[in-house]
């Protein structure tokens, strides 16, 4: 009885952890994407490249 309680405890912990493994791999990669944006920008702002001057555009009156 102890043996069939810890396959089946087992089991069920394996699919929990397999289940979870999509969703830490969505985080990173989410995380991966908001740390290649912050690169970019320290890269702009490291060579000056920034918005001097802003003109809207008016289009049909709009």
């Amino acid at each position: 009885m102890k043996k069939i309680f810890h396959l089946i405890t087992s089991a069920v912990i394996m699919l929990a952890v397999c289940g979870c493994d999509n969703i830490f791999r969505d985080e990173l990669n989410e995380i991966h994407s908001e740390i290649d944006a912050l690169q970019k920008i320290i890269t702009a702002l490291q060579s000056n490249d920034y918005v001097t001057d802003v003109t809207p555009v008016i289009e049909n009156g709009w």
